[in-house]
Parts: structure tokens; C-alpha cells; sequence
């Protein structure tokens, strides 16, 4: 064994050992994985950019929002509130950001398993905001706590789903429409749940799912698929959704943490992008989620009928 400071770096080591073994066996062992995913996302970028740019737009405009409300509870947090919501505001923003990095890759199951956690940090959002003294444990900085032992105690085992119903009955939603942001989320975390356990049915689904342009393909190095349409909707929904619920709560004055925060200038400008966002979403969302049905059905029909022609 090398002392440390006579130790080379790891590529140099790795390319001699690389050149060993061809000069022994005349075979390249070499794989350029910064070359082939170059490549490859010069090829994503056009088919994304061609096929749903209504889409990434859509999108980009949903992580503008989501900065803004990180602005405006920074603004406010030195005055009135705890660190929570500057916190969850700010993991959403890098999730949203991950997220659309993972996008422009061609990694769609990096994007699920970053969705997943962005629906909790919502959720934990609208907890603290409708129980002050939880925001207050959550954010304490005088005290460390065991992470696991206060997610067990205050967020498991539906605990999350139960603040979230308060604020849903503090704000005066309609009973039929609790009904439908709870079905939707619960089918929502079962979608997502199947890439993070490693389903074989969600990776075999991930592998030789369709390209965008209906060409089947395994590449490694990532691919826009035929489920791209139907992520970026789910996203962009789920923007739309807190947002909603965030205004209301606001407007309601349920958050007494949050007294005063409509006079803050970042408060103006959160209200624009809120606004224009909703502009935008009412505008072109019938039609992205049609044609996200239609990407769907596509792929649907074409795994039906390899299943029936391989007698299955």
C-alpha cells in the first residue's frame, strides 16, 4: 500500500490499469460515460424542445412560483415566523430544480423519486402552517431531536393526511373536493412508491418504454419517454394545487405566524407570478392533459397488442 502522499490520482491509476489490460487481451474495457451522456442530452434537448415545450414551459413557470413563495416567507421569517416555512420553501424549489435537470436528462425515474419527496415537503408545509406549536418543534435549533423519532411521532402512519384535512376543513373546501385532492394524492404516492421500491413492472416499464417519437429503445444514458407528458402534468398540478390551498390560507388569515405578510413587497410579487401561473395553467391545461392521455393510450394500445401476439 501507497503512502498518501504518493498516491496518484484515481484516473491515472484507472487509465494504466485500463492500458494493462488491452495490451493483454487486445480488448477496450473503456466506457466514456461523460462522452455518451453528452451525446445523448444534445439529442434529449431536440426531442424535448420539439414534442413538449408547452410542457417545460409550463413547468419552469410552476419553479418560478414555488421561488417566489421561498422569497416571501425569507422576507418574512426574520420578524414574525419560525424557520419552517423559508426551509420547506427552499427544499421544494431544489426538488423542482432536480427535477427539471432529471427531465432534460432523460432519467424519468430519477424524476419520480424526487416527486415523492416534494409531495411531503408540501404536506409538512401545510402542518406547520395549521399548527403552530408543531412548526415550532419542527424548526427548533435550540434542541437537536432524532429525525426518525419525530417523523414517526408527528408525521407517520396517516398523521401527515390528518393536518392536511384541518386546513382542507379551516379553509372551507367542499367536502367533494377534499374528496378529490385525497384520491388524487393517495394514487399519486402509489404511482411514485412503484419506482422507489424497484418494481420489476415500473423498471421493466422504464426500460423499453417508448421515446417520445413512438421508437422503442433501451439506452442506459437516458430518453425522453412517452411518460414525460404525463410527469410534467402531475408536477405542474401539484404546483397549482398548493398554491391554491396557500392562498387561501393566507387570505383566510389561519396561520396567525403569518399575520401582516400581504404588506411585504415580496408578498406583490409572489401574487403575480400566483396569478399569472393560474392565467397560464387554466389556459393551456385542458389541452396538455389531452394530449398526455393520448401519449398514454398510444403506448397502452401498442403493449396490448405485443402482449396478445405473444399469447400472454
Amino acid at each position: 500500500m501507497e503512502n498518501n502522499e504518493n498516491l496518484v490520482r484515481v484516473k491515472t491509476l484507472s487509465t494504466r490499469i485500463n492500458n494493462d489490460f488491452v495490451s493483454a487481451t487486445k480488448l477496450n474495457p473503456r466506457i466514456n460515460i461523460e462522452g455518451n451522456l453528452k451525446s445523448r442530452k444534445n439529442k434529449l434537448s431536440k426531442l424535448l424542445h420539439e414534442n413538449l415545450q408547452d410542457y417545460l414551459d409550463l413547468y419552469d413557470e410552476a419553479i418560478r412560483l414555488t421561488i417566489c413563495s421561498h422569497e416571501l416567507f425569507k422576507e418574512h421569517f426574520p420578524e414574525k415566523s419560525t424557520p419552517s416555512f423559508v426551509v420547506l420553501t427552499a427544499k421544494m424549489v431544489t426538488l423542482m430544480l432536480g427535477i427539471k435537470q432529471m427531465l432534460e436528462a432523460g432519467f424519468s425515474d430519477c424524476v419520480k423519486n424526487l416527486e415523492r419527496p416534494l409531495i411531503e415537503a408540501n404536506e409538512v408545509f401545510f402542518a406547520c402552517l395549521i399548527d403552530p406549536e408543531l412548526s415550532k418543534s419542527f424548526s427548533s435549533t435550540s434542541a437537536l431531536y432524532d429525525n426518525d423519532k419525530f417523523y414517526w411521532e408527528n408525521f407517520s402512519k396517516g398523521k401527515l393526511d390528518k393536518q392536511c384535512q384541518k386546513l382542507y376543513e379551516k379553509i372551507e373546501l367542499k367536502k367533494e373536493d377534499i374528496e378529490n385532492l385525497n384520491l388524487r394524492k393517495s394514487a399519486l404516492k402509489k404511482f411514485l412508491s412503484e419506482s422507489i421500491h424497484s418494481s420489476f413492472n415500473a423498471a421493466f416499464s422504464s426500460y423499453l418504454m417508448m421515446s417520445i417519437d413512438f421508437k422503442i429503445e433501451d439506452n442506459i444514458y437516458g430518453k425522453v419517454t412517452t411518460a414525460y407528458p404525463r410527469l410534467l402534468i402531475s408536477l405542474i398540478e401539484e404546483t397549482h394545487l398548493f398554491n391554491n390551498l396557500l392562498n387561501d390560507a393566507l387570505d383566510k388569515k389561519v396561520c396567525p405566524e403569518l399575520e401582516g405578510i400581504e404588506t411585504l413587497n415580496s408578498y406583490k410579487l409572489y401574487k403575480f407570478y400566483n396569478e399569472k401561473f393560474h392565467l397560464l395553467f387554466h389556459t393551456y391545461y385542458l389541452k396538455l392533459e389531452e394530449d398526455s392521455k393520448s401519449y398514454s393510450k398510444f403506448f397502452e394500445d401498442i403493449r396490448a397488442y405485443l402482449e396478445s401476439n405473444n399469447g400472454t
